[in-house]
């Protein structure tokens, strides 16, 4: 079905009460409408009357589809000149049919059928200078129902915003002077013809682009999540916390945000990624992860505007609830400050870090591009960790690692003393350090979003900070001083975090250019 048969049936489908609703018949050939203005042309038919310039009409000789039942014709003014472009007349020439009862033009130049065969010429005349434009339209198919007056005028709207959209670069002043004189129906419709995946994969994604950025605020749910798709060729999946007019308008707000926040990275991060082949919204979630094995982004709901969490902490505050929250980081080298540029929202970097693991999972940035460097990472297992500690806290291994294992204190027997210390109170002090030390690193403790508590925990003489970065056997440790360099504190959880917190704050503007790390991420996620 052509784009704009599709609309003339989107439009009566849609059609609010009181006006005709009845549905419009498909067009078996695509190419049977040309409305891209006077892109075309060509010899007038043999039976035509001879074409007087400087004017012409487009489009030339076509057939009208009584399926479709109307055609816009436009009217061009010809420069001598060739430097300047051909003025359009649409509106200022006289229109006129060889044959009403057969096809009928109005005012503006929109031809409509009526009767289910025949042929008719179309003739258009320049009131200021005499002179006149012909071309013959032949109908075909059946005859479809007239549109009403509002129809009629989203038909004419729809026409404009395609001749728009085909101007090199298109024209988006047009687009959206168009859209705000009530073209939402023709926009949203022009959004579905251009989310197809061949017009996307033909280079039309940037199309796309530009009109999903000019859809209202919340856009129509099919119309966005078509765009989103098709765009990226990507699942989106957004599950409503309920069917409120209120909860629908923010799911399809966060698409298109979403939407729009991809474009802020490099195309084949976000398109034909492997590593990411669905982003959903999910009620229940109260933090946003990626699953490796499914390449599956989750968002929590939430509002689309909902701020962010704070970037570049470096004082305590307290939270809503009157908790005292620790800093995050602490003294910050001068080139790693964020930027003073406007926080992103929460949903935006959200979906920012939670690509970025899809992009590590694609090109092992961390562990092949050099980035487990840069902090120094180090994974490790239990039985390490408790080697580390316990030779660092001069206490018992055995009893470390049960600590660490999950055991509370009440259930582990203290260690008994070693011959080499022989004061007990030297020795229940160590066990003290070492059940404090054990609690600050499990994962509960979430010592990644707390300097101080980073820094009195340090170990050996690197200062390598160790830590639960999740449930299981999941350690991981990392140089203190990397922290000096730190964007956030969850930046510290695990070397994924790290590449994805940073990769947020780059496509963010969060980065000073100075950033050390700047060169390195525009080197490997090319």
């Amino acid at each position: 079905m052509s784009a704009l048969a599709e609309f003339v049936a989107y439009l009566k489908s849609n059609a609010p009460e009181g006006l005709d609703s009845q549905t419009a018949g498909s067009v078996d050939n695509p190419k049977q409408l040309n409305l891209e203005g006077a892109a075309q042309q060509g010899p007038v038919s043999a039976t035509a009357p001879p074409v007087s310039q400087p004017i012409k009409i487009s489009p030339i000789n076509p057939p009208l589809s009584v399926d479709i039942g109307k055609l816009q014709f436009k009217a061009w003014r010809v420069s001598v000149d060739k430097s300047i472009k051909d003025q359009d007349v649409t509106g200022a020439v006289t229109w006129g049919s060889s044959a009403d009862h057969v096809v009928s033009i109005d005012n503006k130049g929109l031809a409509s059928a009526k009767a289910a065969s025949g042929s008719a010429m179309i003739t258009a005349t320049d009131p200021t200078s005499g002179f006149t434009a012909s071309t013959q339209v032949t109908l075909t198919g059946a005859l479809m129902p007239t549109l009403s007056p509002s129809e009629q005028d989203q038909a004419e709207i729809f026409a404009d915003m395609e001749e728009a959209l085909g101007k090199t670069p298109p024209d988006e002043a047009a687009i959206k002077r168009l859209t705000a004189a009530g073209g939402g129906k023709a926009l949203d419709l022009l959004v579905r013809e251009y989310a197809r995946p061949d017009k996307v994969a033909a280079g039309g994604g940037k199309v796309l682009d530009l009109l999903v950025k000019n859809l209202p605020d919340p856009p129509d749910r099919t119309t966005i999540t078509a765009a989103i798709e098709a765009r990226f060729n990507i699942k989106m999946k957004d599950i409503d916390a309920s069917g409120s007019a209120d909860d629908k308008a923010e799911g399809s707000k966060s698409i298109k945000q979403i939407y729009l926040t991809m474009l802020k990275v490099p195309e084949a991060d976000v398109r034909n990624n492997p590593s990411l082949k669905e982003i959903d919204r999910q009620p229940g979630k109260n933090f946003p992860y990626y699953d490796p094995n499914t390449k599956q982004a989750v968002l929590p709901l939430g509002r689309a505007d909902d701020p962010g969490n704070p970037i570049g902490n470096t004082t305590a505050r307290t939270d809503s609830h009157g908790k005292l929250i620790p800093a995050e980081l602490g003294e910050v080298e001068e080139d790693c400050k964020p930027t003073d540029n406007t926080p992103p929202t929460y949903l935006s970097w959200s979906a920012l870090h939670e690509i970025a693991h899809g992009v590590d999972d694609k090109k092992n940035i961390m562990g092949g591009k050099g980035g487990n460097a840069f902090a120094g990472w180090q994974t490790h297992s239990v039985d390490d960790v408790a080697a580390a500690a316990a030779a660092w806290l001069g206490y018992d291994v055995n009893y470390t690692k049960a600590l660490l294992g999950g055991a509370t204190e009440a259930s582990v027997p203290p260690a008994p003393m070693p011959k080499n210390i022989t004061k007990a109170e030297v020795w229940e002090g160590r066990r003290a350090h070492a059940v404090a030390w054990c609690k600050a690193v499990v994962v509960g403790n979430e010592l990644w979003q707390k300097q101080a508590e980073s820094e009195a925990n340090a170990v050996g003489k690197e200062r390598r900070v160790y830590q639960q970065g999740g449930p299981g056997d999941t350690w991981v440790s990392y140089k203190l001083e990397a922290r000096s360099k730190g964007i956030t504190g969850y930046q510290f959880r695990a070397a994924g975090e790290w590449f994805s917190e940073l990769y947020a704050a780059y496509y963010t503007g969060m980065l000073k250019p100075s950033h050390p790390y700047v060169a390195w991420l525009k080197k490997v996620d090319k």
